[in-house]
């Protein structure tokens, strides 16, 4: 027995020249939303269960997740970027600073890292309190610099103590307009296109969405030279990280050294010629499973695509032979990549 979806058209071609030939099937009819026939508004699954639950679960996250971070920015919390590496391993380039109020400047202590404003500027930086004066006043310090930051600040200067500092997470939050709106596109064209174009939607969007943030803000490796000295035969090079991922430094001669995002290394070099400068290669240093992970994430929207193709195949021999034990003919041609020949379940 099929069942009929409430609010569908059924049709019997009890007029047509083969309505003597023996039982026929009725026509059902469903409505369809803007993207065509098999893009409904909602979708039914076995038993007649609505399968939009993963859509709603979504929305509930993003609900609560823009609720906690307006209540968080209505009592005076503050999200920062770092974008120097003045602060060494404790907040690479690339971390998100989380700060919460001021509040009592008799609670400021010596080595609190605090997000102020140099007087005189509105520039943003990220330091450690040094010492602490009359007044009370602050002498501030970045952790790999040698001597404490030139200005004395007082508190109007201050701008939030540090709650919590999470590496790589600034990169994001420096490129969540684009991030949002790029997911905003994708959902919007996604719902009004049809199938084969969604598909091809999938895999493009992410590797847009991801990939121009990438392209701009090359946050993954980096590295900033500090000191340069010459030692007797060599010359001795002072340099930090600035990417998110682990680094090599490598010299030509001298091998490689290994570097954690923020982390100063001493890499050794060739004195440099006349007319010849010493080149630092700076790679990646990323361990066989980080490796791995990364050619899944690469894979992500080919796993999209094809999963989608699976599910237009299935949902087109169903309306093209009926469901399963109704005697209907599959629908001819080859199935997608992946997808077996077989009718479905």
């Amino acid at each position: 027995m099929t069942a009929v979806p409430s609010g569908a058209q059924v049709e019997t071609p009890a007029d047509s020249d083969d309505a003597g030939a023996g039982p026929v099937a009725p026509v059902v009819r469903t409505d369809t939303g803007p993207g065509g026939p098999g893009h409904s508004w909602w979708r039914a699954g076995s038993g007649g269960t609505i399968r939009r639950w993963p859509g709603l679960v979504l929305a509930g996250l993003l609900v609560v997740l823009l609720v906690s971070w307006g209540g968080w920015l209505a009592s005076g919390g503050r999200l920062f970027w770092v974008g120097s590496p003045s602060m060494g391993e404790v907040a690479p380039v690339g971390s998100l600073v989380v700060t919460r109020p001021v509040g009592s400047v008799a609670a400021i202590h010596v080595g609190e890292i605090v997000v102020f404003h140099p007087p005189g500027t509105t520039q943003t930086y990220v330091h450690r309190i040094y010492s602490i004066g009359p007044g009370p006043t602050y002498r501030t310090k970045g952790d790999i610099n040698t001597l404490p930051d030139p200005w004395v600040i007082g508190p109007k200067n201050l701008v939030g103590r540090e709650v919590a500092i999470i590496p790589a997470l600034g990169t994001i939050y420096r490129s969540a307009a684009w991030l949002f709106i790029g997911a905003a596109v994708l959902a919007a064209a996604t719902w009004f296109t049809r199938d084969r174009v969604r598909r091809a939607i999938l895999v493009l969007a992410p590797v847009v969405l991801v990939g121009v943030p990438l392209w701009l803000l090359r946050p993954l490796i980096g590295g900033e030279v500090l000191l340069v000295a010459p030692a007797g035969s060599h010359l001795a090079v002072q340099a930090v990280a600035t990417g998110i991922l682990p680094e090599h430094f490598t010299t030509a001669g001298y091998g490689s050294i290994y570097a954690a995002p923020g982390q100063v290394v001493s890499v050794a070099g060739r004195l440099p010629s006349r007319g010849h400068a010493t080149s630092i290669q700076v790679s990646a240093a990323l361990a066989w499973w980080g490796w791995c992970v990364v050619a899944l994430f690469c894979l992500v929207p080919v796993a999209i695509y094809e999963w989608h193709a699976r599910r237009a195949f299935l949902k087109e021999r169903e309306g093209a032979g009926g469901p399963a034990g109704d005697g209907g003919e599959a629908m001819a041609g080859e199935p997608p990549l992946g997808v077996p020949d077989v009718a479905p379940a």
